[in-house]
């Protein structure tokens, strides 16, 4: 059965988050992210399990896009994966723009959680998060390096 993370009320004000992975992935990413930022508004997570049917995770996909509000970010752990494919399958019905960014991570979530306070429109989210996203990678090897040699 796919792992289900679902806001009990959505502010309709509010661009929403919904993180789709394999596995528990999705789910465990938004909850580290509210151990750092608190209990977080609108924000949906679906993980697509082993034995789970790829027609009961598209029902359960779209359900949770029609709740959620205008200008909702799509978070996928992996481009071309079974999570992937199965919203490239939905997007024709979905009815509105779609913003999905692939490489679902920690960061990225936080960054999202953060910049939808002040920016509501989808594009400019996604914009600013692939901005962040680039400066997010750090080879740490080199960081303690260049920290050992000043």
């Amino acid at each position: 059965m796919s792992q289900i993370r679902f806001p009990n009320e959505i502010n309709p004000a509010l661009p929403g988050i919904i993180c789709i992975s394999h596995g528990p992935m999705a789910c465990a990413v938004v909850e580290s992210a509210e151990m750092i930022l608190g209990e977080l508004e609108n924000v949906a997570a679906l993980g697509l399990e082993v034995n789970d049917s790829l027609e009961e995770y598209r029902r359960e996909l779209q359900e949770m896009w029609r709740k959620m509000p205008e200008n909702t970010v799509l978070l996928i752990d992996l481009f071309g994966g079974s999570p992937f494919n199965v919203l490239m399958k939905i997007i024709p019905e979905l009815k509105r723009p779609v913003y999905a960014l692939s490489g679902l991570n920690l960061p990225m979530v936080l960054e999202i959680a953060q910049d939808r306070e002040t920016h509501a429109d989808g594009k400019m989210i996604i914009s600013n998060t692939m901005e962040s996203y680039r400066k997010a990678a750090v080879d740490v090897g080199e960081f303690v390096m260049d920290l050992m040699e000043t």
